[in-house]
């Protein structure tokens, strides 16, 4: 059985990391090494013409923000809530799952605790322990996120926290599955982020020197299980 997701890109690395880590589709496709993926880009407004074509939609990461009027930002909106309409499921991570709270009646701002990045522990809730099983209580991911869900939208259950950002994961059964941070990512690349980022002046160095080992172990293949689980659950 072949699993079709579209995946819609909505940012690209930038050159330097590219070279080495490779772009959105290539990060995604190893993540989720046993499906098809099927890459939109929604910058340029690019949408598959059947969504019921594809099993399930992968919204990635951006730096941009999903309260934005920006029209290619509307545009995902709108096909966020087209999608829903269709029954076909979604997952969202970091900038997707911001956009699907948006499009879905949550709400989005910048969080007044500032930027939360590089190796971080997300806490399992115990809905979140129910129904997805993790490793332990607590799990480590990579993150590079500002804004945040404050509001989620209504049928959601949260699955995850930290103390900076209370909604790090969140679920609508059998409908979306979203994740604040990264499962994509991989040290080399976040640590390439934070680089360039402190470099340009968007990370102060006092942030940068406060944060955990980026290199400590991920069980990204756990994230792997969760996404590809959740994309071949059928409907009860």
């Amino acid at each position: 059985m072949t699993i079709k997701v579209g995946l819609l890109v909505c940012d690209t690395p930038m050159d330097s990391l590219k070279e080495v880590y490779g772009d959105y589709v290539l990060m995604f496709s190893r993540l989720l090494p046993s499906v098809e993926i099927t890459p939109f880009d929604c910058l340029d407004m690019k949408y598959p013409s059947d969504p019921t074509l594809f099993d399930a939609f992968v919204i990635t990461g951006a730096r941009y923000s999903a309260y934005d009027k920006d029209p290619w930002i509307q545009q995902l909106l709108a096909f966020i809530q087209k999608v829903d309409a269709l029954g076909v499921k979604m997952v969202g991570i970091c900038f997707g799952h911001q956009a699907i709270t948006m499009a879905l009646g949550g709400n989005v701002t910048k969080n007044e605790k500032g930027w939360e990045i590089g190796y971080i522990n997300i806490n399992f809730n115990e809905t979140g322990k129910q129904l997805l099983k993790p490793l332990n209580d607590s799990m480590g991911i990579l993150s590079m996120h500002q804004d945040h869900v404050t509001t989620i939208p209504p049928g959601f259950q949260v699955l995850a926290t930290t103390e900076k950002s209370h909604v790090q994961m969140m679920v609508k059964p059998q409908k979306y599955l979203t994740i604040q941070a990264h499962p994509e990512f991989t040290a080399g690349y976040c640590q390439g982020l934070i680089d360039h980022r402190e470099k340009v002046g968007i990370f102060s160095s006092e942030l940068v020197k406060s944060l955990e080992d980026i290199n400590q172990i991920i069980e990204q293949s756990w994230y792997t299980k969760i996404i590809t689980d959740f994309i071949l659950e059928k409907s009860n």
